[in-house]
């Protein structure tokens, strides 16, 4: 079920500019009309449209990062801050840093919960390679260029309604673990003072 009044961070990891907004382009939220619309439709003799009905979707907030090195220390400082991403697009070829699959590898290690999006027009690697470097992950995804605006709008929806799935189930399992520690202190308390009875 999808969270529609989430926000999620996504990671925009490529080095060229036009990418991004494209990217941005896709994620933003379309306007609802407001009364603006309903003056110009007034002015110009239009016939007022009837709003479409909008499914309730999350949102998205999109930041940047132009090479693998800058990724990773945004996906640092958002760690650090508690803001973690959910997922990041990033293209397999930057030069002159890190490719795509040497950033992917470097970011899982700050934050091994992100949600990744492999972008490629180019075979730069095969699948086993890829899977031999980052390993049998469902965490990956793989996006040919040119982008299909449709795939890159239900992967994204798909993939960080995952994220918040595992991020909902991993806080749950730390919360029974917390009450599981709670039982078993108060049970060796108890333990103690029986002990400490029957030695009267």
């Amino acid at each position: 079920m999808v969270n529609a009044s989430s926000t999620y961070r996504v990671l925009i990891v490529d080095d060229n500019e036009g990418i991004h907004d494209d990217f941005r382009t896709l994620l933003q939220p379309r306007r609802p009309p407001d009364e603006l619309d309903a003056l110009a439709a007034e002015i110009f003799g239009e016939e007022e449209a009837v709003p479409e009905v909008e499914p309730e979707l999350p949102t998205y907030r999109c930041d940047s990062a132009f090479q693998g090195s800058a990724a990773l220390e945004t996906v640092k400082d958002a760690v650090a801050n508690g803001e973690s991403y959910a997922m990041a697009f990033v293209d397999i070829r930057m030069p002159p840093g890190w490719d795509g699959v040497e950033t992917i590898h470097r970011l899982w290690a700050v934050d091994p919960n992100i949600q990744m999006v492999l972008c490629s027009a180019y075979s730069d690697y095969s699948w086993e390679e890829i899977v031999q470097k980052l390993g049998a992950s469902d965490k990956l995804l793989m996006l040919r260029k040119p982008f299909d605006a449709s795939s890159v709008k239900q992967m994204t929806l798909a993939t960080t309604s995952r994220w918040n799935r595992e991020r909902s189930t991993r806080a749950h399992l730390r919360e029974l673990e917390l009450k599981l520690e709670r039982c078993m202190k108060e049970l060796a308390e108890l333990r103690e003072q029986l002990v400490a009875k029957g030695a009267r």
